[in-house]
């Protein structure tokens, strides 16, 4: 989840649901080690697409979403084969 925010007020959530699909069986167990790394990466993604881009009251880029997070994912961890946005919404509060 991320805050969108808009002059300088909580205008609504973008909530992401993500997989990580590995390149390798040795990158799944890695990838599995550092979660809360790859987290952090994907959150941090989450937040910059969100203060540029998302609103609650149109839809979500889920391209431009995927490329910006899967591009933070990939420098964290390059075993990372593909980076699947399986559920997204931007709800006002």
């Amino acid at each position: 989840s991320a805050p969108i925010v808009d002059a300088g007020r909580l205008d609504g959530v973008l909530r992401i649901r993500v997989v990580l699909q590995p390149r390798t069986s040795a990158a799944a167990t890695r990838l599995a080690d550092r979660m809360p790394v790859l987290s952090a990466a994907g959150l941090s993604a989450a937040m910059e697409y969100a203060r540029l881009y998302a609103s609650p009251y149109t839809t979500v880029d889920v391209e431009k979403l995927t490329a910006s997070m899967a591009a933070s994912l990939k420098r964290v961890d390059a075993g990372i084969g593909k980076v699947l946005i399986v559920k997204v919404t931007a709800k006002s509060v």
